[in-house]
């Protein structure tokens, strides 16, 4: 491995553990609908883009995608993850260590820009990324590789000297589609196929023996 001088971290399910909570509220939302599902059979939902989960959801209910999508934003807005809360402790020790190290950091999430920067303010890790980058500003987001490409752009640094930290199938697929190496965060419950990753670990702190 090259020595290592940018890292794209994934936002939700890597710096939170926030996949199962939004599984649970996209079941919750189900549920309002008059639709039961069990979070397995949800978990493909997780990562996807909000034009696949539009596209899933519409496959579900059979309501237009834009009623869909209005009435799911107000039922996010109404049941509002805690940020803090699901905030990986871990995290803290590994950006601080990352900077001193003088690595780039980036982020690149399939959220919109609002919820992006909603989760940093209040986690209080803004300021660890030079570069912020969401998935809402591009045609296709994750599985798309364009987001990873956009970025890796932004930064200025070559492929073979940058790691991409995941979680989900579609944001590992995304980043390997773009060329890079993906290190997989393992996660005990969901259990997603992080088969394409090049490495896997299970918790963010071993990000540190690769640098």
């Amino acid at each position: 491995m090259n020595k290592i001088k940018g890292i794209i971290f994934d936002m939700d399910g890597v710096l939170i553990d926030s996949e199962k909570e939004y599984l649970k509220l996209l079941q919750g939302f189900l549920k309002e609908q008059g639709k039961v599902y069990e979070l397995e059979e949800l978990r493909c939902l997780a990562g996807a883009s909000g034009t696949l989960t539009d596209d899933y959801l519409y496959e579900m209910l059979q309501i237009p995608k834009e009623i869909t999508r209005k009435r799911l934003n107000r039922y996010f807005d109404e049941n509002m993850m805690d940020f803090k809360k699901i905030f990986r402790k871990e995290a803290l020790d590994v950006l601080n260590y990352l900077q001193q190290k003088q690595i780039k950091l980036a982020l690149a999430s399939s959220s919109s820009r609002k919820h992006i920067e909603e989760v940093l303010k209040t986690c209080q890790i803004d300021s660890f990324f030079e570069i912020v980058v969401s998935g809402k500003e591009f045609k296709q987001s994750k599985p798309n590789p364009e987001i990873y490409e956009f970025t890796v752009r932004q930064m200025g640094i070559s492929k073979q000297d940058l790691l991409v930290i995941e979680d989900s199938t579609y944001g590992i697929l995304a980043a390997k589609r773009a060329g890079l190496c993906v290190i997989a965060l393992k996660d005990p419950v969901l259990k997603f196929d992080v088969s394409k990753a090049d490495y896997t670990i299970d918790s963010l702190s071993e990000i540190m023996n690769f640098i």
